[in-house]
């Protein structure tokens, strides 16, 4: 069997956590090239730490489907409507990892869908001013329009389409899938990166079993068609371009936004086991860059130390208890509800425990501050052709000035030098978290790219257990 047939043939999740491509407040624009990232998870991290900088992020994925998944999801992080910021966390965060979404989201994704289109042919719905297409043929103009569509009409079983990659993958262990699941948590991916302890066990297998795992208030049963990817099915012999579940199975969204964070009591650990979970570690990152970028400078007020009238109850095998919920009661929620704050749900036991924020909308945010309006940052997305050998083999005028190369394209280090500038820096995700690699074959694929960038007159500049730099 395949080693890689769970990872899927194209991925909608980076393997790596988000990180800020922009150590340096830049004096003028800066040009950065995401290449096969998957999800352009940098773009956050990187706006959020330069709100007022002019960069140009050029993207190249290998489909249509991914970019359109990206643009809506960068829409929702940038959208100028008046939402609470942490409706537009959960917004996010739902589309982002569900194949089950709340009804509110599936809103979302068709009237921005349709807004979308618009830009495409009129340029004159949303994101008309920070998306560029001028790179792309009509062709890869008309396969965005029609993925859009896709979105709007056409009928997509996601949650059977799962099942059907699970059954491929398990084949006889299908029937005892949770304890292949049970196994591979404990066995492979704890084991993989200690980061990814903050994943609990029943979010991942949640995950595993059916696609989505991260939890609203509200009833999540509509589809999420982004989940749709593209592959090629024989039929008759024939092969057919096919919408499915084409995308990873095994190894989860967890590690893009929820095992790393700036706020360092999210990672605070009691007897040696995680007090909060990657749902809290990412609602909290995508709020603090969110704020960031619109120049909000309360993120959140922090109650970690509100002692709740019934305890956690550990579990006496030492591992954190799945119905791991702080019960608010009584006169706490109610002044909870009064000051406009959120929490975790009374009585539900498939939530874990959440941190308690301040939950500000941007209009009282900018009333606050002296503002009536947001000012999108100065950020443009440049759309490149699907083939990278448009932009890595025909350079013309584009030069970077840093450069990100997703583990499936990392190959293309022996081309960088016709792209970069001067003194750029090029990053190459490295592959340690994806156990279904073994650690030979992974440590070979990081010796590898060691040698191409030797070859290149590369040389490294910091090496983390997610990328290696060049310069």
């Amino acid at each position: 069997m395949n080693k890689l047939q769970g990872i899927g043939s194209t991925s909608l999740y980076g393997f790596t956590p988000a990180i800020n491509l922009i150590d340096k407040t830049p004096q003028g624009p800066v040009n950065i090239l995401l290449a096969n990232t998957s999800d352009i998870r940098h773009v956050y991290p990187t706006i959020a730490a330069n709100p007022q900088s002019e960069i140009n992020f050029y993207i190249i994925e290998p489909q249509s489907t991914v970019n359109c998944r990206n643009l809506l999801l960068f829409n929702l992080f940038v959208t100028e409507d008046e939402i609470s910021v942490q409706e537009q966390v959960e917004m996010f965060l739902d589309l982002y990892n569900n194949t089950s979404i709340s009804e509110r989201t599936f809103d979302y994704i068709i009237s921005a869908s349709k807004s979308l289109i618009k830009t495409i042919t009129d340029s004159k719905g949303i994101l008309h001013d920070m998306i560029s297409l001028s790179y792309l043929k009509y062709r890869e103009r008309d396969d965005l329009e029609f993925v859009l569509k896709f979105y709007l009409s056409k009928p997509f079983e996601v949650s059977t389409l799962w099942d059907t990659r699970l059954r491929t993958l398990l084949r006889s262990r299908y029937d005892s899938r949770d304890n292949v699941f049970d196994w591979d948590y404990n066995m492979k991916l704890l084991d993989s990166d200690p980061r990814k302890k903050y994943i609990h066990k029943k979010q991942y297998c949640k995950w595993r079993n059916t696609g989505s795992w991260y939890l609203l208030r509200s009833n999540q049963t509509k589809v999420n068609k982004t989940m749709a990817t593209v592959d090629i099915m024989k039929i008759d012999g024939v092969g057919v371009a096919k919408y499915g579940v084409f995308s990873d199975i095994v190894l989860g969204p967890f590690q893009c936004f929820g095992i790393e964070t700036e706020n360092q009591k999210l990672l605070k650990l009691e007897n040696d086991r995680p007090t909060q979970t990657v749902q809290e570690i990412m609602e909290w990152n995508i709020r603090d860059w969110i704020c960031k970028t619109r120049g909000i400078s309360v993120v959140g007020k922090l109650f970690l130390n509100v002692e709740p009238e019934e305890k956690i109850v550990e579990e006496k095998s030492g591992e954190m208890n799945d119905e791991k919920i702080v019960e608010i009661t009584g006169e706490m929620e109610a002044n909870k509800i009064a000051e406009n704050e959120i929490g975790p749900e009374n009585g539900t036991v498939d939530q874990p425990e959440s941190i308690p924020l301040e939950d500000n909308s941007i209009a009282l945010q900018n009333q606050e501050q002296g503002t009536t309006q947001y000012n999108k940052p100065p950020v443009k997305l440049h759309l490149l052709p699907c083939d990278p050998a448009a932009t890595f083999n025909k350079p013309k005028t584009l030069k970077f000035d840093v450069i990100y190369l997703g583990s499936s394209i990392a190959h293309r280090l022996q081309d960088v030098n016709k792209i970069k500038k001067g003194d750029s820096k090029v990053y190459v995700e490295l592959i340690d978290g994806v156990f279904e690699i073994g650690k030979e074959e992974r440590k070979m694929y990081k010796d590898k790219i060691i040698d191409i960038g030797k070859a290149q007159g590369l040389n490294i500049v910091k090496e983390t257990k997610d990328y290696l730099l060049f310069q």
